[in-house]
């Protein structure tokens, strides 16, 4: 993959946004199960994200995407979406939401370039993340949430010449040191390469253990507390998902095969130097 080519989502690609966009309403599809329905671990990470959800979370990001580089706004993935990326090249398998930071100072940039999207809206709570989504398209929550689902969760960084900050509540969080964010590099998801930390395993460390795979304990699309509650070492799940193998390449780089079935997929190397 050429990190240098960037190109649409290759889901949003194969179907040439043929879907008909104003019947697919997600409001009569089948909803994740909040409920554990087996005693097999295994079978509790076979609720995947549908996959016109996928498709409405993906228009969605491009939207968003092309607005940032319309107007010069700059922004990475994060969390359980570069985790994601990192794992699987694309979403984990059984997430619900796309996790994006956007440096604080385009904030209002943000704003008035939303504004020119008659069929977005994004939510703008103070000292919380913003919420980005379809007016149509995603679907109400439950009563008394002014937001709809799917949507991207936005955060807001600020940076110095040595460290990292969430900025997206009133006090700021250091979260890493400066050099392992920039300058940035993309990454593979879902068919495209999007922007994300220079050095993405050394971020990811701070949050997660990349190697356990956990059920999510939140449900975005109920905005909820799950009852799943379940982390098993990844790699029992590896004959039943699509994963990604790296090797050290030692001069800078790591070569990233993502195999499924025994089969590799596609490759990405990976330059940390």
């Amino acid at each position: 993959m050429d990190r240098a080519n960037y190109t649409v989502f290759k889901i949003l690609q194969e179907s040439g946004l043929t879907i008909n966009l104003s019947k697919a309403h997600l409001g009569s599809f089948k909803p994740f199960d909040l409920t554990p329905k087996s005693n097999n671990i295994i079978q509790t990470f076979t609720h995947y994200l549908p996959y016109t959800e996928k498709v409405v979370f993906l228009y969605v990001f491009q939207n968003f995407i092309d607005i940032c580089s319309q107007n010069n706004i700059t922004f990475f993935m994060k969390s359980g979406t570069l985790l994601g990326s990192y794992r699987h090249h694309g979403f984990i398998p059984w997430d619900d939401d796309i996790d994006i930071y956007v440096e604080h100072s385009h904030k209002n940039i943000l704003i008035n370039s939303v504004k020119k999207q008659k069929d977005f809206y994004l939510f703008t709570p103070a000292n919380f993340q913003w919420k980005y989504f379809h007016k149509k398209l995603s679907v109400p929550i439950r009563m008394n949430i002014p937001f709809k689902w799917p949507y991207l969760d936005i955060f807001f960084w600020h940076t110095n010449e040595k460290s990292f900050y969430d900025a997206t509540r009133a006090t700021k969080v250091t979260i890493s040191e400066h050099e392992w964010i920039f300058p940035l590099t993309k990454r593979p998801f879902e068919g495209a390469l999007i922007n994300s930390p220079r050095e993405t395993l050394k971020y990811l460390k701070i949050e997660y253990d990349v190697n356990k795979c956990c059920q999510n304990s939140y449900s975005h699309r109920y905005e909820r507390l799950s009852r799943w509650n379940i982390c098993v070492q990844c790699s029992k799940l590896w004959e039943n998902i699509p994963y990604v193998q790296h090797e050290d390449l030692s001069n800078c780089t790591i070569s990233e095969k993502l195999i499924y079935k025994n089969s590799t997929i596609s490759l990405f190397n990976d330059t940390i130097c």
